[in-house]
């Protein structure tokens, strides 16, 4: 199981940029307002607060543990199987959202047993 995306770890820099494991490599900037630039007055973008801003650098710096996290607990499960079918389908989901599996060549993710 592999991601084509940035490897981990990632923090959160000064002025909401994502920062990678090498020094001085930007992985994302996190905007500070909600919409996008094709917005017209009617659809105007609402500013995100500080707080908003940090809690989603966060979030989205843990984006690579969380994954690597769940694919643990995947299998780690297919050895033990306590997961309902509800858990591992959203697990499953999870994972493929989260990086390219099950989205080459048309295949789905894997599904319940």
């Amino acid at each position: 199981m592999s991601s084509n995306h940035t490897p981990g770890p990632w923090t959160c820099g000064d002025g909401y940029f994502l920062v990678g494991p090498h020094a001085g490599m930007t992985v994302a900037i996190l905007a500070d307002s909600v919409g996008s630039q094709m917005d017209t007055a009617a659809h105007a973008s609402t500013t995100v607060s500080a707080v908003e801003r940090l809690a989603n650098c966060r979030l989205v710096a843990a984006a690579p543990e969380l994954l690597a996290v769940l694919r643990d607990l995947l299998i780690a499960e297919s050895r033990e199987g306590r997961l309902t079918p509800q858990q591992l389908g959203k697990a499953r989901a999870a994972i493929a959202k989260a990086s390219d599996e099950g989205k080459e060549e048309g295949h789905a993710p894997p599904q319940d047993r």
